[in-house]
């Protein structure tokens, strides 16, 4: 893509390119941990009977970053486990009623990760990324 012409300390005109933007089709896939389960009595309709999840976003080492967030959960996941996300409209499309107002949703579940050809993260391994001793953790 070009985005106009500049000159060098030559002189002599050079096209510049602009840098590739993120495709706003596709949704950003995340992946986080189940650190707890959100119990709502009362909440809108199309939320109804649909189970909601407390996860903390992880890297691929297992490591927390950002915030924890309340995702909805429509493939049965529970508390240590890790899992695969996507936010804004699309978590929607997790639902039947694909026009809820949820800005979270899972949408599966991970059992290992591999960056470059090295698997660093597995879901069968003991948390060794929680506050350990934190009473509220266990």
């Amino acid at each position: 893509m070009l985005a106009g012409y500049g000159s060098s300390a030559t002189g002599r005109r050079e096209a510049r390119v602009a840098a590739p933007t993120r495709c706003p089709i596709f949704p950003r896939v995340q992946i986080a941990r189940v650190i707890g389960r959100v119990v709502s009595t009362v909440k809108q309709d199309t939320l109804s009977a649909v189970p909601l999840q407390w996860i903390q976003p992880i890297t691929t080492a297992g490591t927390d970053t950002g915030k924890a967030l309340v995702a909805v959960d429509r493939i049965g996941v529970g508390p240590g486990e890790i899992i695969y996300f996507i936010t804004s409209r699309e978590a929607a499309l997790t639902l039947d009623n694909p026009f809820a107002a949820v800005d979270a949703g899972i949408v599966g579940k991970v059992d290992w990760v591999d960056v470059a050809g090295h698997q660093v993260l597995r879901a069968d391994e003991p948390d060794q990324h929680t506050a350990a001793g934190d009473p509220a953790a266990t």
